[in-house]
């Protein structure tokens, strides 16, 4: 109710409210415009609230960023088993809190390296279902080359020596990812059965010719 009071009076000169009781106008139009602005500063703690909240949410994903990739580093050099908490504080410069604020153990560190191989959205849906297997193999190419954190993940899902960690993890959902492709290319009929015959076993033979460390739970028999 005090706002419209604002606007009725705002820029009336001060002798026009010729009124008996004419400071009390003058009191409650002081007290409307101070309610008013109250509001509005209301309003801008609001605002400065949420870009707060939106600051310190990207402070989190860098320090979780941050914290996989020293850890990363540090399973490469020294291998799992051999890696300890303190040494990944070091290397990344955090405190335990913040360390155990994301991950509650060595080996949920372990599984977010091994979960850094896998794409965060799915590749674009090709007419020629094969298609998507070789941008695929191209995407990974690619990330190998540039990003530190896929390349130690794939060396740790390959070292014998994580006992405790279930390494076939991503072994298992890139083998799911490949037999959906598949499946959906046999259903629309291409690759011709000769040429998809082709295919699996050159699939196989990578897997074979690669499978020396690969968990027994997802070797190919």
């Amino acid at each position: 109710m005090s706002f419209p009071t604002v606007v009725l009076f705002h820029g009336f000169p001060s002798q026009s409210l010729h009124t008996p009781n004419g400071t009390s106008v003058r009191r409650r139009v002081r007290r409307t415009r101070f309610s008013f602005n109250a509001s509005r500063h209301r309003v801008s703690t609001d605002s400065e609230t949420a870009g707060g909240a939106l600051a310190q949410q990207a402070r989190a994903i860098r320090t979780r960023r941050l914290i996989l990739e020293s850890a990363a580093a540090v399973f490469a050099e020294r291998g799992y088993e051999r890696t300890t908490i303190g040494e990944i504080l070091v290397r990344a410069g955090v405190t335990k809190g913040a360390l155990y604020f994301h991950f509650a153990s060595k080996e949920d560190l372990a599984l977010g390296v091994l979960d850094a191989q896998m794409l965060d959205e799915p590749l674009t849906p090709q007419p020629v279902k094969l298609q998507e297997l070789v941008d695929q193999a191209f995407l990974l190419t690619h990330r190998l080359q540039r990003d530190p954190l896929v390349r130690a993940s794939v060396a740790l899902a390959l070292d014998s020596g994580a006992t405790g960690v279930d390494r076939a993890a991503p072994f298992r959902a890139w083998i799911d990812q490949v037999a959906e492709i598949l499946t959906v290319a046999k259903v629309r009929g291409t690759p011709p059965p000769r040429e998809r015959d082709g295919h699996g076993r050159t699939l196989r033979g990578v897997l074979l010719r690669n499978s020396g460390d690969v968990p027994d739970s997802v070797r190919p028999q």
